[in-house]
């Protein structure tokens, strides 16, 4: 649950930046490398802040807590 909404929300912001950095209108919609770019920036976003959040439980795990 807490890897889709980070993962929706961040493409959201991604797709809003390069709205803001390319001078497109909201209401345009964006090409398909601009959705790749905005993927690609999500996945990777979620996948750090989901590594940062999940390390202390594997830890205490690993170190037979």
């Amino acid at each position: 649950m807490a890897e889709n909404s980070c993962l929706f929300l961040s493409y959201n912001e991604f797709q809003n930046l390069i709205r803001w950095t390319s001078q497109i209108p909201q209401n345009q919609n964006l090409n398909l490398s601009q959705m790749i770019l905005a993927a690609a920036g999500a996945g990777a976003l979620t996948s750090f802040a989901l590594s940062v959040y999940s390390l202390p439980p594997s830890r205490r795990i690993l170190d037979g807590e």
